[in-house]
C-alpha cells in the first residue's frame, strides 16, 4: 500500500470515502493522460541529459536519437495495431530435422529450443562456406580457413598473386581487399577494451537475447554492468 501511495489509515475508511478516493484517482488519471506527451517530453528531456553525461556526449545529440527511436517506435505500434499483431510472444515449440535424418524431432523444452535455434543460426549464417572462393581450392590452401596462411597477408598488402584457376570475379574483389596506405600507416589497432566502454556496452544489451541454459543468462551480464 505505501508503494502505491494509499495510507494504511485506508484500511477504516467508510464505503464513501473509499469511492471518494477513487474517484479523485481516477481524474488524476485522466489528467496524467490527456499530458502524457508533456510527460514523455520531459523524460527524454531527462534520459537524453544523463545518457550524454554518461557517454561523454552532446545532450542534442543523444535526444535526436531518442526521438527517432521512440517516432520508429510508434511507427511500429501502429502498423501492428492496423494489422492486428499486438503480441507476438515466444516460442514454445519447434521442429528441426531428426539427428538420424529420418522425419522432424519436436524440440518443447528449453535445452532443445536454444540448441535449435542454434542450429539454425549457424546453417543460415555459413550457408555460403561451401562455395565461397576462399572456402575453397586453390584459395583455401594459399588463405586457409582462418585466414592464417601468408596467402591472408600478402591480400591485405595488396602483392597476392591469384592461381590460374582464380575466376576473373574473385580476383577483382581481392585487388580491392588491399589494405589502403593510411590505414597501414596507423598501426595496429588495440585489441583492449575499457571497463566504462565494456560496462556501457552490456548495458545496451537486450536481456531477453537467448543465451546458453547452461551459463549466465545475458540479463545477468546486463544487471552486473551497473555495478
Amino acid at each position: 500500500m505505501k508503494g502505491a501511495g494509499v495510507p494504511f489509515e485506508a484500511l477504516l475508511w467508510e464505503t464513501f470515502e473509499v469511492r471518494k478516493k477513487r474517484e479523485e484517482a481516477r481524474e488524476q488519471f485522466r489528467k496524467c493522460c490527456r499530458d502524457a506527451d508533456l510527460f514523455r517530453t520531459d523524460h527524454l528531456e531527462t534520459l537524453a541529459a544523463a545518457k550524454a553525461k554518461d557517454k561523454g556526449t552532446t545532450k542534442a545529440g543523444e535526444l535526436r536519437m531518442l526521438k527517432s527511436s521512440n517516432k520508429a517506435r510508434e511507427i511500429g505500434r501502429n502498423v501492428r495495431t492496423a494489422l492486428g499483431k499486438n503480441s507476438k510472444g515466444l516460442a514454445t515449440s519447434l521442429q528441426r530435422p531428426h539427428p538420424t535424418g529420418e522425419g522432424m524431432e519436436i524440440c518443447d523444452t528449453q535445452t532443445s529450443l536454444v540448441d535449435a535455434s542454434i542450429d539454425e543460426a549457424t546453417a543460415r549464417f555459413t550457408r555460403a562456406t561451401d562455395i565461397s572462393p576462399f572456402m575453397t581450392d586453390p584459395l583455401l590452401s594459399e588463405v586457409g580457413p582462418m585466414a592464417e596462411l601468408p596467402g591472408a597477408d600478402e591480400i591485405l598488402a595488396g602483392t597476392f598473386e591469384c592461381p590460374p584457376e582464380t575466376d576473373q570475379y574473385t580476383q577483382l574483389l581481392i585487388q580491392h581487399l588491399a589494405t589502403p596506405p593510411e590505414v597501414m600507416a596507423a598501426g595496429d589497432i588495440p585489441l583492449d577494451i575499457p571497463l566504462k566502454e565494456h560496462q556501457r556496452a552490456w548495458k545496451q544489451q537486450n536481456h531477453h537475447t537467448a543465451a546458453d541454459p547452461r551459463n549466465l543468462s545475458f540479463a545477468h551480464h546486463k544487471a552486473g554492468a551497473h555495478n
